[in-house]
Parts: structure tokens; C-alpha cells; sequence
């Protein structure tokens, strides 16, 4: 086997273990990991959660005390809020407002990568695991 095919092998194994687990993990600022876990899969709340609402919405919106009453750290809360439409990114509250630039409030706008991964997401059924 040649080094570059080993290399990329291993990355994706490497990748696959951490996205098996559901353990939380920092993503480097290049977004090479992020890439290669929110693209081409089947996507579900904990992965949506950990990659993306936990670093960029958790200052804001964490617990029964998040600002509008707005929890994003549960499926259950999100659910309840309405803040997907199972199959229709374009009537979904949280991807309306992350497209549009409205949210993370006073923050750079999500990366290309993440909207399209929470896109995906919810037109994909909004799996919750």
C-alpha cells in the first residue's frame, strides 16, 4: 500500500472513531476535521450539537437561562421551540437564522461548511440520534 493511501486510510478510520464515540472534541481552525464529519453522512442532532451549536451557541443559549428562553443544548428543546421543520430547511427557524447571518448575534457568520451541514441535517429528517 503506498503512504498516501495509509495516510488517508488512517485519517478516515481516525474520524470514524471520533464520530462513533460522541465524545466531544476540539476541531482545529482549519476545518479539516469539521469537513470530513459533517460532509457525505447521515447527520444527527449530537453530531450537529457537538461540531457546531456547542462552540458558536452555547455562550448565548445554555440551559433555562439562554437569552429568549432558548435552549439549543437538547433535541427535546429545539423540538419544542420549533426551531426545525423536519425535511424543510427553508421554514426551519435555526437554519433561517444561521443562512441568513442573524445568528451566532455579534459573532462571524457560521462557516460555508456548518450551514450547509445543519441544512443537510434537517432536510435529512432532523435525526435526533
Amino acid at each position: 500500500m503506498n503512504a498516501g493511501l495509509t495516510s488517508k486510510c488512517g485519517i478516515a478510520i481516525l474520524a470514524l472513531a471520533v464520530f462513533a464515540s460522541g465524545c466531544s472534541y476540539k476541531v482545529d481552525k482549519g476545518g479539516d476535521a469539521k469537513a470530513t464529519l459533517l460532509q457525505g453522512q447521515t447527520l444527527s442532532f449530537s453530531v450537529i450539537r457537538d461540531v457546531i451549536i456547542a462552540p458558536k451557541c452555547f455562550q448565548c443559549h445554555l440551559g433555562s437561562g439562554g437569552q429568549g428562553g432558548l435552549d439549543l443544548s437538547t433535541y427535546t428543546s429545539l423540538v419544542a421551540n420549533r426551531m426545525f421543520v423536519a425535511g424543510d430547511p427553508a421554514n426551519s427557524d435555526i437554519f433561517i437564522q444561521v443562512n441568513s447571518g442573524q445568528m451566532p448575534f455579534g459573532q462571524a457568520k457560521l462557516s460555508a461548511i456548518e450551514i450547509q451541514a445543519i441544512h443537510d441535517w434537517i432536510e435529512q429528517g432532523a435525526l435526533e440520534n
